[in-house]
């Protein structure tokens, strides 16, 4: 019974993981369903040396700096930073996440170019059971595939089981789709509520969060020695004030979401090399960082071969077209006309 309980936790922690894409856990409130229970500890980071004298204490005012206009100019600063003045961007990727008991890492390689190419992948393992993120972006179409694997079958597995060792799942979004819903509608490519639907990678996580949060400068701190600014983000519309088509999951998103969003901007280029989810403690003592992502080895401007953002399924494997959510979730934040709204 043990090892049963042990391989189910073990299954839900990755495919929690793979749900919610690994970096983006808190991003999509319509998968929080699978997110009850997973964290509840502090993430230890790597420490940092401060460069002014104020320690940041909840409640605390962010501290004013002649050196930026406000938090949600450095975020927009950032994303315009990295979708229009690099040529290329890479970096080796560490997540953490915290349950109760245990700490688990996954580690991954990111990769873009200016063209809309980008190419994510990630694993994490937990006792035998292994996940993988694939997500590939070739400028018109992003594959999402995961699967996960037991490593350590115990057993041979009855037909009626949900897991059967091995499962993969294959997403497709045509983005050709999502930009001709924006000439239509003359949206602006660079407006973070369509930003966040149509790119992939760290400048879609940036722009999610732009759109969906309000930041704040905190301060300045030295990391290894290097200047990075450090801004907070809290929601625009807080977590009891939103609306949901299930309970259950308003529930699920009213209990784990986060409070703040800590990010880590590198002075010099506002490049992000640091995401941090916060919440507040049960007791009200502080608080703690369920999900953390570090970046390192980050190279800039450097030769990409193409070929690393070409992808198609195996012959056997069929890909399930998510385009229309994409689009779906565009016209309730653009709302269309009548006949507009027939379309597609």
């Amino acid at each position: 019974m043990k090892k049963r309980r042990s391989l189910t936790f073990s299954l839900f922690l990755i495919v929690s993981f793979l749900i919610g894409c690994g970096i983006w856990a808190y991003l999509s409130p319509q998968q929080f369903a699978a997110l009850v229970q997973l964290v509840r500890q502090r993430v230890t980071t790597t420490p940092e040396t401060e460069v002014a004298d104020d320690h940041l204490k909840p409640g605390e005012p962010a501290m004013d700096s002649s050196e930026v206009v406000s938090g949600n100019d450095l975020i927009r600063r950032s994303r315009q930073m990295m979708q229009e003045q690099l040529t290329s961007f890479s970096a080796e990727i560490l997540q953490i996440i915290q349950t109760p008991e245990m700490s688990y890492s996954a580690k991954g390689a990111y990769v873009q170019t200016s063209r809309l190419q980008s190419r994510l992948e990630i694993s994490m393992e937990i006792k035998g059971i292994q996940g993988h993120l694939l997500q590939v972006s070739n400028g018109q179409v992003v594959w999402t595939v995961r699967e996960v694997k037991n490593l350590k079958p115990i057993r041979p597995v009855k037909q009626d089981e949900e897991f059967s060792g091995e499962e993969v799942r294959i997403e497709r979004v045509d983005l050709k789709r999502l930009a001709d819903f924006a000439g239509s509608q003359q949206i602006s490519f660079g407006d973070p509520r369509f930003a966040r639907e149509f790119l992939t990678g760290i400048p879609g996580l940036l722009a999610a969060l732009e759109a969906e949060m309000d930041f704040k400068f905190v301060k300045k701190v030295a990391l290894q020695g290097v200047p990075h600014f450090i801004i907070q983000g809290e929601w625009k519309i807080p977590p009891d004030q939103r609306e949901f088509d299930d309970s259950f999951a308003a529930k699920v998103f009213a209990g784990e979401v986060p409070q703040r969003v800590r990010l880590y901007l590198r002075a010099s280029d506002l490049m992000l090399v640091r995401y941090l989810c916060l919440k507040k403690r049960p007791d009200g003592n502080g608080w703690y960082a369920p999900l953390a992502m570090e970046l390192s080895h980050i190279m800039t401007n450097e030769s990409i071969n193409p070929s690393i953002f070409q992808y198609s399924p195996a012959g056997d494997q069929v890909p399930k077209d998510v385009t229309h959510k994409y689009l779906d979730r565009l016209k309730k934040t653009f709302p269309l006309d009548s006949e507009d709204n027939q379309q597609d």
